[in-house]
């Protein structure tokens, strides 16, 4: 199962589902590349513009931590920052996510229309944490085993061929 597949059931499985059904959800990493998305319909998000959300929303992160770069007592390693983008009903927010499988990424919620945008931002932030418990080293390191596994298999694959069975794989391909 790759990630997609993952967080896909993730998401499924996730008992927010009123905050999904309310909010669109992205993951991308830092330099814009959308690793994940879900979408409501009631949004209606083109699909040419859902792969600029994660480059659009990674610009608004980076251009904020280089802001608050410049002020002299702000540490941006200690702190976990989170940012919000909203009126009473309707914007955005990002929260940085550390997970061992994906590294360093970042997750999004695009809300329209809530009555109650701090509950959204609440709940969204529960998921997160719930996601990057989701993508630890547990799952890592399934898929890592994996991957060594076939890399494994496949080395065995051709360790012990000889000259007389590659001639008789390729004999009917003669010129």
């Amino acid at each position: 199962m790759n990630y997609k597949e993952f967080i896909q059931t993730f998401v499924d499985d996730v008992k927010n589902s009123d905050l999904l059904s309310s909010a669109s959800i992205f993951l991308f990493r830092k330099d814009g590349i959308l690793l994940f998305h879900r979408v409501q319909a009631k949004q209606k998000i083109s699909a040419g513009n859902i792969t600029s959300v994660g480059a659009l929303m990674s610009g608004v992160w980076q251009a904020s931590q280089a802001l608050i770069g410049l002020l002299p007592q702000a540490s941006l390693s200690n702190q976990e920052f989170r940012l919000a983008f909203d009126t009473s009903e309707t914007g955005f927010y990002l929260l940085p996510m550390k997970t061992k499988a994906l590294g360093e990424v970042y997750l999004g919620a695009v809300y329209l229309g809530e009555l109650n945008p701090a509950l959204v931002k609440s709940k969204f932030r529960t998921f997160a944490g719930r996601l990057v418990e989701a993508l630890s080293d547990d799952w890592g390191t399934l898929e890592l085993e994996k991957t060594q596994k076939l890399q494994e298999e496949d080395k065995l694959l051709f360790q012990n061929i000889t000259d007389k069975e590659i001639d008789k794989l390729f004999e009917g391909a003669r010129i």
